[in-house]
């Protein structure tokens, strides 16, 4: 992991205009922030299965570690999500309490969605970003530098990793 970050930066302080794989990522960053605005300011996620504040809430982690319960999603991610939208859920709480149904009325509100929804769609195009890079060294390790610029870029151009990334998931 650490490797890893240390690749990313020293690859983020030698950006080189000539270098294909800046193009690959930057082309890739480009097609996810063109559909980042889609359905904002919103009371939902034009996503069916985003994480929005409802099942992303504080509720849904701790849902996940009780004996015989679970969640849809990895505990990891509820709790960066969670984390990231703690303000606005204060916000609403402070505004509607802290009863379960009135700050579920209040978060649906488009004041707090949509700042969440973007926190969680800029969230997975970080991840995404970082799958990019992470093909390209897994892949140029084993077969060549050539091989995971290639693979980088396949996984880039892919429609289902596209519509993923600039989701809330």
């Amino acid at each position: 992991m650490r490797a890893t970050l240390i690749r990313l930066r020293d690859h983020v302080r030698a950006i080189d205009p000539r270098d294909p794989f800046t193009w690959v990522v930057a082309l890739f960053i480009l097609a996810c922030l063109g559909g980042a605005n889609w359905n904002l300011p919103c009371t939902d996620s034009w996503h069916n299965d985003a994480l929005a504040p409802r099942p992303a809430g504080l509720g849904a982690v701790v849902e996940t570690w009780r004996w015989g319960h679970f969640f849809r999603y990895p505990p990891l991610h509820l709790l960066a999500l969670t984390a990231l939208s703690l303000p606005w859920i204060a916000l609403a709480a402070t505004r509607a309490g802290t009863g379960q149904d009135a700050l579920m009325r209040e978060l649906i509100e488009p004041r707090y969605m949509t700042p969440i929804e973007l926190i969680g769609r800029a969230v997975s195009l970080a991840l995404a970003v970082g799958v990019v890079f992470n093909v390209r060294a897994l892949v140029a390790r084993v077969w060549g530098e050539r091989a995971g610029l290639a693979a980088a870029a396949v996984t880039a151009l892919n429609p289902v990793f596209v519509y993923f990334a600039h989701s809330a998931n």
